[in-house]
């Protein structure tokens, strides 16, 4: 579902004096996430700010890295049909979305 970025520079006035490196940037590889994420997006993740109950996270599990949310302490991949989860590692909030329109 993902793939490491390329160098990407953040605008300064998203980055609200924080520093660069509590963000990643990851790329959308496929449709799992469609139609909410596209293949080719670009997710700007943000690794420090705890993500809320209810809201969107990345998270890995099962040897991947995955989009979903947190639901009572319990992931819920954005896949439907994949099962909700105890067993993941938070890797951080989706923060900004670029999508490349040709």
């Amino acid at each position: 579902m993902f793939a490491p970025s390329y160098n990407l520079t953040i605008p300064e006035e998203y980055l609200d004096n924080r520093n660069p490196e509590d963000f990643i940037a990851l790329r959308i590889v496929g449709n799992d996430a469609y139609p909410l994420y596209h293949d080719g997006d670009v997710l700007l993740i943000d690794t420090v700010t705890e993500p809320r109950d209810g809201g969107p996270v990345v998270v890995y599990h099962a040897d991947t890295l995955q989009l979903g949310s947190l639901q009572l302490n319990r992931f819920q991949p954005l896949d439907p049909c994949l099962p909700p989860t105890k067993d993941f590692r938070i890797i951080g909030i989706p923060a900004l979305l670029i999508r490349h329109f040709e």
